[in-house]
């Protein structure tokens, strides 16, 4: 009877089929609705996983055409697409609720105290130029006629003056993806079209591969670092390994020692129960940052992470080859080097000249160790009548293993880097003509021909080019030194 009891009191599902289901079929159709069920949510994580993969793909197909190099266009062409692309928005036409939300917005909803004032100096200043460079006809009016004309136009400017101002605020207002969604406007119509065609310019190579340089090199902007250099800063920069502000002194060695293990393992579990969970939750939070930098595929190339981590660039020198190439070598330099055009030659020299710079950084090495030379001892102080052999401290050896070492690395670092400075210099070469004046006196007799040439127009023109190439750069950095270019700039400016 117990063991009746106990089988009538488990559930069904668990091993136990009722005879009247299985002579029915209730229970092969429940087998069956279970089975499809499964089958449709096994079909559904299986969309649900493609979908994800082509979002994915999407958005990498997306991130690679806009890291591509923009190829230079014809001009033609270029007219072409912003003709077509100004056609299709001028057709694109507002539905008719979002047309009339517009209208109110334009007319009624945006007041006057929500515009700001109106410049009447700039419209006296106006008006004056138009009075100074129309005066002869405007004296052939009445002073009547001029007066209401001058009514008329103030009244004018100040309409559109507000209308423009009123177009501008509500089109700001929809930059917004949920101010556009509450007040049912997708998009506000560009009465007037924008077209700005890019001309072949002699940089643009230089663009496009500095553009992919900075991508895949420069990575002290990425907001991860600048996250966890805010997090050190902030919560761990002034903590100290061992803190004696609370000791009393004189201590024992052992008592000493005790407390120097003590604070160095609260420090070192400060940094791994602390710091590197925070850096870990910093890099979670903010996944979306690095993971593009992540191999996607089995056999991708790990380089960009592995640039990632390792962003220092001062041993790897900086001798770019023919061409220079900004942006690429991005560690903040130390020194600075001017390069100075000497008049009336084609010579650029280097202030001060790169063997004096390496004999510099040598005598700063000296300087450094030279602050605690000669200190003199305690006892002197305490009694100055004393005499000993040794009446100052002993100071740090110039020759010392650490010492050395670290000279070592920074004269390493800068030889690494003296080859950029020359290699950058000699792309001057195809200017020495301005540089030595030969340009200058050509000018001078192709304008003094008789009669006068009439191409002051091109030659304008020309200067007005040179002016908006030559500052393009004016200081450059190498790594370890940078290269000011002032003087070179302004020789060639002249």
């Amino acid at each position: 009877m117990r063991a009746s009891e106990r089988h009538a009191s488990l559930p069904l599902g668990h091993g136990l089929i009722l005879l009247e289901d299985l002579a029915s079929g209730e229970y092969d159709r429940r087998k069956g609705e279970e089975a499809e069920a499964k089958r449709r949510r096994i079909e559904k994580r299986r969309l649900q996983k493609e979908e994800r993969e082509r979002a994915t793909e999407r958005s990498l197909q997306l991130a690679l055409l806009q890291r591509q190099a923009e190829e230079p266009r014809d001009l033609e062409w270029q007219r072409a697409a912003l003709l077509a692309a100004s056609e299709a928005q001028s057709r694109r036409a507002l539905p008719p609720p979002a047309e009339r939300a517009l209208r109110h917005y334009l007319s009624s909803s945006v007041s006057d105290r929500h515009l700001p004032e109106f410049p009447a100096g700039l419209y006296g200043r106006a008006l004056r130029a138009v009075e100074t460079q129309c005066a002869r006809t405007l004296r052939r009016l009445t002073p009547l006629t001029y007066q209401l004309m001058l009514h008329q136009n103030e009244t004018e400017v100040r309409r559109l003056f507000a209308a423009a101002m009123r177009h501008g605020l509500l089109a700001y207002v929809l930059e917004d993806a949920d101010e556009r969604e509450r007040l049912g406007i997708p998009f506000v119509p560009s009465p007037w079209p924008a077209h700005v065609l890019r001309a072949p310019v002699p940089w643009h190579n230089s663009y496009t591969v500095a553009k992919q340089k900075t991508f895949y090199r420069y990575y002290e902007g990425n907001p991860i670092l600048v996250e966890l250099r805010n997090l050190w800063q902030n919560s761990y920069q002034g903590r100290l390994i061992c803190d004696m502000s609370g000791m009393e002194f004189p201590q024992y060695p052992a008592e000493f020692s005790e407390r120097l293990v003590t604070e160095c393992a609260r420090m070192r579990s400060a940094l791994t129960d602390e710091w590197l969970v925070d850096v870990a939750d910093t890099l979670i939070r903010m996944r979306q940052h690095w993971a593009i930098y992540v191999a996607k595929r089995k056999n991708e190339s790990t380089f960009q992470v592995e640039q990632f981590f390792r962003s220092d660039r001062e041993q790897e020198g900086n001798n770019y080859g023919s061409e220079y190439q900004d942006y690429v070598y991005i560690k903040n330099p130390l020194i600075r080097i001017r390069a100075v055009a000497e008049p009336e030659t084609a010579h650029v020299l280097f202030e001060p000249t790169l063997q004096n710079m390496r004999e510099q950084i040598v005598e700063w090495f000296q300087a450094i160790i030279a602050v605690n030379y000669k200190l003199p001892s305690v006892d002197t102080l305490l009694y100055p009548g004393s005499r000993r052999p040794q009446m100052h401290l002993l100071t740090v050896g110039a020759d010392e293993e650490h010492l050395a070492a670290a000279l070592g690395r920074a004269l390493a670092a800068y030889d690494a880097n003296r080859a950029g400075p020359p290699a950058y210099v000699a792309m001057y070469q195809p200017y020495h003509y301005i540089l030595d004046g030969q340009a200058k006196s050509d000018l001078l007799q192709f304008f003094a021909l008789d009669p006068p040439p009439g191409l002051k127009i091109i030659a304008l023109e020309g200067d007005r080019t040179k002016t908006k190439i030559i500052p393009n750069q004016k200081e450059s950095p190498k790594g370890v030194p940078v290269i000011n270019t002032c003087s070179a700039m302004c020789c060639l400016s002249q």
